[in-house]
């Protein structure tokens, strides 16, 4: 990623190599925010649901994968707000995925041809469709490249994102 600021562009390589004092420009910046982990997912959850409303593309990041999949919850629970989809896929974290979730591929697969490329790990997918089988109809919503991810990739490499 290409940074604006040059000081922040050295505290991240210092970050990254492990110096601890990289951790100064970020306490400095107001970028260090402390508090429990029920509190803070919240606060998350807001802060992203305010950047979704306003139009703009916005990820939720935790440190475990755990906390990932409750984050990826809270999204789906207000959008079928207390309803039950038809037809649901169970994914890798557990969760479930119906039409007008986002799921997130975890492993590279050169077979699904989604249009002139191929379903990659970390790629952003928007679930058009839902098969008894567990297969899901996708779109990503960058690309608009569509493709249909079989029921076994789904249940072992799909999250909901």
């Amino acid at each position: 990623m290409r940074f604006t600021d040059p000081a922040e562009a050295h505290a991240t390589l210092a970050l990254r190599d492990g110096d601890p004092a990289a951790l100064g420009y970020y306490l400095d910046h107001d970028r260090v925010h402390v508090g429990d982990v029920t509190t803070t997912s919240e606060q998350l959850f807001d802060a992203w649901l305010t950047d979704k409303r306003a139009g703009l593309d916005a990820i939720m990041l935790a440190g475990t994968r755990e906390l990932v999949a409750v984050l990826n919850q809270q999204p789906r629970e207000q959008r079928l707000a207390g309803s039950r989809p038809r037809h649901e896929a169970t994914l890798a974290d557990g969760n479930r995925a119906s039409v007008g979730d986002t799921v997130v591929t975890r492993r590279n697969d050169r077979r699904l041809r989604a249009g002139n490329g191929w379903v990659k790990n970390g790629d952003r997918w928007d679930v058009d469709g839902v098969h008894p089988d567990g297969s899901l109809d996708v779109h990503n919503p960058s690309t608009h490249r569509r493709v249909s991810l079989p029921g076994g990739y789904v249940t072992n490499h799909a999250e909901l994102g």
